[in-house]
């Protein structure tokens, strides 16, 4: 054996993808070690088999003519095949398939290559589950009643038919937590959660928002009296005698009901109108329940008073930037910081990004807003890199509105060229929502944005739902787990749970992970112990003000917190 064909297989020895060599017929020649450890075949069991001998049955005729097809003219494929092991576990592979040729231009051998995903499936399986449903109920979350809420509209608009919307709120929960204490309370939703899916059974959905809060949706409502009925119904099925921990008690609730089409034609307006008949009933009484009325619902002029004020803001230069620094737990340093825009009214002082930044959002006075915040984050790292700090990438968070601008390339390359910085210096953060609403076009925008050197983040991960075909192809650098998973992570195993999840997929497709929301000592030492890259948050660090963040910079060191 000479020294080439000795290293090609000390190469093929030493791989842990498993590596298939078989003729031109597709049967099997030989193959490496890796394979035996994936399939459990050993070589003499499989060589001189077909390779149709690995289906699994999850395929059809269609998808492998596709594939050799492709083999034939592209003289490669690459894809995700279930393929069946020894043991007769079917199990996800990501596979590429390379034809060989001789001389004559004609294929002799075809290379395989079998690589292990089944645990980054199942990651990616359980997030998708837990970012679509409550883990303590197992009913639906928001952002699915959300999807679902979407697909009734629609059913209802085209049948010309109306539907009733229920937010279910229940009363005086927190005296149960206190007396039973959590997890006995947690019983007690359970047991609400099962008495309001049993009532809408066959009739509509019912899902968990938070906490002790319900939303329900009613098909086909022939009248307002159909849905008082239900309302009444979801009151006494509530009512009834609950048995915790040989403790006899009664709950009561407090309902909301909107209609459609009457009361909103969009998820969005359907909800806050449903939310507000709740509060506006609990005003009033518990154990009641109370339709929507338009005049009831004030925040439609609190918002337009706020946008004429946020037109006035930008024209006055009432915004400004705050910087909240991102540490890396392996040096204990700053790796970046996040870009967070303030208002600052001379009337009021700093109002809550929680309060504009949706009005922005809806008014459209996020493109304006959102190019000042990138062009000021810009001016500030180069101030930051003319005063010999160390080099500190800012990221700047994107709404769907600003992503989807055509010119969107256009205006960051701008604002690089105008403060004269790298993209390097920049990092952009967009929401799972946003980069999965139409995955493909995200990918080719991401891409190009990708090939002028910036880095790319999917922020609150997690609370969305991504396919892991589109995840792996989207050319982001960092996942941010979402800071609602992080604040309870200490006292909820769900929280927990998801956390490492997303932990353990980041890691299998080379992603750095960033936890934000971290407050607590025993939170930074769990996201620690199980290889969380970069944390942000109080425990470090509040948003600091331009001028301040330099200071920070200029010592760049919170090993003694870590």
């Amino acid at each position: 054996m000479d020294f080439k064909q000795h290293f090609l297989s000390a190469v093929l020895e030493s791989m842990t993808e498993g590596v298939v060599l078989s003729d031109s017929k597709n049967i099997i020649l030989s193959v490496n070690p890796a394979f035996t450890d994936i399939m459990g075949y050993l070589p003499e069991e499989i060589v001189g088999q077909s390779g149709n001998f690995l289906r699994s049955g999850k395929h059809d005729e269609s998808f492998f003519s596709d594939l050799w097809k492709c083999v034939q003219t592209e003289n490669k494929w690459s894809g995700e095949m279930w393929v069946r092991r020894k043991n007769g576990e079917i199990s996800p592979e990501w596979l590429v398939i390379q034809s060989i040729k001789n001389n004559a231009n004609e294929i002799t051998h075809y290379l395989s290559i079998f690589s292990d995903i089944s645990q980054r499936v199942t990651s990616a399986a359980r997030i998708s589950f837990l970012a679509n449903f409550d883990p303590l109920t197992n009913l639906p979350n928001r952002a699915h009643l959300y999807n679902e809420l979407g697909q009734y509209i629609a059913i209802a608009n085209a049948a010309h038919e109306q539907f009733a919307l229920f937010s279910v709120n229940l009363d005086r929960y927190k005296n149960v937590n206190a007396s039973l204490g959590f997890p006995l309370g947690d019983v007690v939703i359970q047991e609400i959660a099962k008495r309001l899916q049993g009532l809408f059974e066959g009739r509509g959905i019912v899902g968990r928002l938070s906490g002790d809060k319900f939303l329900a949706i009613m098909s086909s409502v022939l009248d307002v009296q159909s849905a008082a009925h239900m309302a009444e119904e979801i009151l006494t099925v509530i009512q009834k005698y609950l048995d915790v921990d040989n403790k006899q008690f009664t709950l009561t609730a407090t309902v909301g009901i909107s209609l459609y089409p009457d009361d909103g034609t969009d998820p969005e307006r359907l909800i806050d109108a449903a939310e507000s008949a709740m509060f506006e009933a609990k005003h009033i009484s518990s154990n009641s329940y109370l339709f929507f009325e338009k005049n009831m619902n004030n925040a439609a002029k609190d918002r337009l008073v706020i946008e004429n004020n946020m037109r006035l803001g930008i024209e006055r230069n009432e915004y400004e930037l705050f910087y909240q620094p991102l540490v890396s737990l392996k040096t204990g340093k700053i790796s970046s910081v996040e870009a967070l825009v303030r208002w600052n009214r001379s009337e009021e002082g700093l109002i809550s990004p929680a309060t504009f930044i949706p009005v922005a959002e809806g008014s459209g006075l996020i493109l304006p807003l959102t190019n000042w915040v990138i062009k000021k984050a810009c001016e500030d790292n180069r101030m930051w890199i003319d005063e010999d700090l160390p080099f500190t990438p800012v990221a700047v968070n994107i709404s769907a509105l600003y992503f989807a601008q055509n010119d969107f390339k256009e205006r960051i390359k701008s604002c690089l060229i105008s403060a004269k910085v790298d993209a390097a210096s920049l990092k952009l953060e967009i929401t799972e929502g946003v980069a999965m609403k139409n995955a493909e076009s995200t990918i080719t925008l991401l891409n190009e944005l990708k090939s002028i050197g910036l880095k790319l983040l999917i922020d609150d991960f997690g609370t969305g739902y991504s396919s892991l075909s589109y995840l792996k192809r989207f050319p982001i650098d960092e996942l941010k787990i979402d800071q609602s998973f992080v604040r309870d992570l200490v006292t909820n195993a769900e929280s927990r749970a998801i956390i490492k999840a997303i932990i353990n997929l980041g890691k299998s497709l080379n992603l750095g992970i960033i936890a934000e929301g971290v407050e607590t000592k025993d939170q930074l030492d769990f996201l620690k112990e199980h290889q969380c890259d970069v944390i942000q948050g109080y425990y470090f660090s509040k948003p600091l003000r331009s001028e301040d963040m330099m200071q920070l910079l200029k010592k760049n060191s919170f090993s003694d917190k870590i």
